[in-house]
């Protein structure tokens, strides 16, 4: 991967605590990281940013997923503490309110145990391990593993394993993976009930939890299951310069495409946090034994990213703000309507996996 990893991870961290008037992701006010900025194209091309102070109950958790990722590693310190603190103070006065804790969806709650149960690790305070614990009996009640985004709630259970191993929380773990492992189809695809489950970034999130799993429960035999579906996202959706396409193409929908709709549409979106949902996946199925090497893949990944890209540019150069922009359609645009803007669920998982690289690479950490 061409540039600095360490510059790469270490402008993504100052971004996320950059105060919004500096075109950060960090509301000093509220004490809090925001949902992400939306942009506009200025007259010379370039992204001119602002804040968009919605509230979708995906993107901070998992953006703070990929901070305690880095925090909970070898190359985190203390360099955020006091803004990481902030952030689940403001998260704890969210769960106090019985219609937020009623509606969080999984892909909230999942990585809200996994923040907690690593900041209980990182920082030893007992009220952190008290929330994840509350999170997942919650959890527990609520979901039945019947959609993708129920992956995020294993994942959580997994990190709440490591912070406090506990008998019934195991049991609980193997029973969800032989759940899960029992969705995917003869060509590797998990088939659960939504109707986007065949989605690139669906089964990711669904191999980020199979691999926490076997690392937990030492059921190496489901490895083979990971490789399976990595084998088909590279065979069937990564094209030759490293991009992800997120849907399999049907001969329908290129003719459509083709002879019919010139506009950019969504399977021809490629997005950077697709590609380290990917690198995730693969570091999990690494973290949990796997023997299989992917690393020039990971490498192709990363690289669309920091230019192998049709427009031949570094992502994280054209957005300005020290994090890639959002996306580019597969001939190169930015500029389409509903996606000009940055989530930080996306920095969340980029970090995540610029974690993971750094860490397996043996780089220096200082």
């Amino acid at each position: 991967m061409s540039g600095d990893k360490q510059k790469y991870l270490r402008s993504a961290l100052d971004a996320m605590f950059r105060p919004v008037a500096e075109d950060g992701f960090w509301d000093k006010e509220d004490g809090k990281v925001v949902r992400g900025l939306n942009f506009r194209l200025s007259d010379d091309g370039r992204p001119v940013w602002s804040l968009d102070d919605t509230y979708i109950y995906r993107y901070v958790p998992l953006a703070m997923t990929g901070v305690m990722n880095w925090r909970s590693s070898d190359l985190g310190d203390d360099s955020y503490d006091g803004k990481i603190r902030s952030e689940l103070a403001y998260q704890t006065g969210n769960l106090k309110k019985e219609d937020i804790l009623r509606s969080m969806p999984s892909i909230g709650m999942g990585p809200l145990i996994s923040v907690f149960s690593m900041a209980f690790r990182v920082f030893g305070d007992p009220a952190y391990l008290d929330t994840a614990k509350m999170l997942h009996s919650v959890s527990k009640e609520r979901f039945r593993f019947d959609i993708n985004e129920d992956s995020h709630v294993f994942c959580g259970w997994c990190r709440l394993h490591d912070a406090a191993e506990d008998r019934g929380l195991m049991d609980d773990i193997t029973a969800v993976l032989d759940t899960v492992i029992g969705k995917q189809g003869g060509d590797g695809i998990f088939e659960f009930s939504n109707s986007a489950t065949r989605r690139h970034q669906n089964q990711m999130y669904t191999l980020w939890g199979i691999g926490q799993a076997v690392e937990v429960t030492g059921q190496t035999e489901y490895l083979r299951n990971i490789e399976k579906t990595l084998d088909y996202t590279i065979d069937a959706r990564m094209l030759e310069n490293g991009a992800f396409v997120w849907e399999d193409l049907s001969a329908v929908r290129k003719f459509r495409k083709r002879f019919i709709d010139r506009s950019p549409v969504y399977w021809e979106y490629i997005y950077p946090c697709h590609q380290a949902f990917f690198v995730n996946a693969v570091y999990h199925y690494y973290g949990a034994g796997g023997a299989r090497r992917y690393d020039s893949e990971v490498e192709r990944a990363m690289e669309w990213i920091f230019g192998g890209n049709i427009l031949g540019r570094d992502l994280v150069d054209i957005s300005g703000i020290g994090v890639p922009i959002r996306m580019m359609t597969i001939g190169g645009r930015i500029d389409v309507k509903g996606q000009m803007f940055k989530g930080t669920y996306e920095i969340g998982s980029y970090i995540s996996a610029l974690t993971s690289i750094i860490g397996s690479s043996g780089l220096d950490r200082s």
